[in-house]
C-alpha cells in the first residue's frame, strides 16, 4: 500500500466520521453534543501528531 493512498483513505474515513458528527450534533442536548462535537476536533488533533510524527520520522532518515 502506498503512502499517498493511506493519506487518501485516512482522510477520507476522518472527513465522514466528522459529518457523521456534526449532523448528529444539532439533535443532541446539550452535554452529549458538546462530547459529540468533541470527538472531530480530538480526532483531526491525534492525526496530525500522528502525521507529524512520521514527518519528523522522515526527515530524520
Amino acid at each position: 500500500m502506498t503512502t499517498e493512498l493511506l493519506l487518501i483513505v485516512s482522510w477520507t474515513a476522518l472527513a465522514i466520521l466528522s459529518l457523521i458528527c456534526y449532523v448528529l450534533y444539532y439533535g443532541l442536548d446539550s452535554r452529549a453534543g458538546y462530547v459529540d462535537g468533541m470527538i472531530p476536533l480530538i480526532l483531526a488533533a491525534a492525526y496530525m501528531m500522528v502525521l507529524a510524527a512520521f514527518i519528523a520520522r522522515a526527515g530524520s532518515v
